[in-house]
């Protein structure tokens, strides 16, 4: 198909967010130091692993739209701050955690337009990612308080 639809454009952000957000916790991952380095480490490696798996579901998930990632998809992204203080562990977390709020505003757009047209498959995949990216926010922002 070669229209693009609603669901497709919502997909298609949404999916260029989680692409985004996995690339900087696996970023901040390499890079993160200190006295809870082992931690944080631990931390940041299982959630970019979670949040890579919900990209894959999500670009799967346009792919049963009838559409495919556009190879640019990453330029779709509505995320825009990246922290580049790497000497500053809370700092990245901070990023990271709008990053993921950002994300889940995105897949919640997507998730409305797949009920809008009634593909409950779509719905369904979309809040499971929502209820796991709101899981991760929550315990970044433990970490930060």
């Amino acid at each position: 198909r070669l229209e693009l639809k609603m669901i497709d454009i919502k997909l298609i952000t949404a999916s260029a967010n989680l692409f985004e957000t996995y690339r900087r916790a696996h970023l901040y991952h390499i890079n993160v130091d200190g006295a809870n380095f082992v931690q944080y480490h631990e931390f940041l490696k299982d959630l970019y692993e979670s949040i890579q798996s919900n990209f894959d579901n999500c670009a799967e998930r346009l792919r049963v739209e009838g559409f495919r990632l556009p190879g640019d998809f990453e330029s779709k992204s509505t995320i825009i701050a990246d922290s580049k203080d790497f000497n500053d562990c809370m700092k990245m977390f901070e990023d990271l955690r709008l990053s993921i709020l950002i994300t889940i505003h995105s897949i919640k757009e997507a998730r409305a337009e797949a009920e809008r047209i009634e593909s409950f498959g779509t719905v369904a995949s979309l809040e499971s990612m929502i209820e796991q990216l709101s899981k991760n926010e929550w315990m970044i922002r433990s970490i930060l308080t």
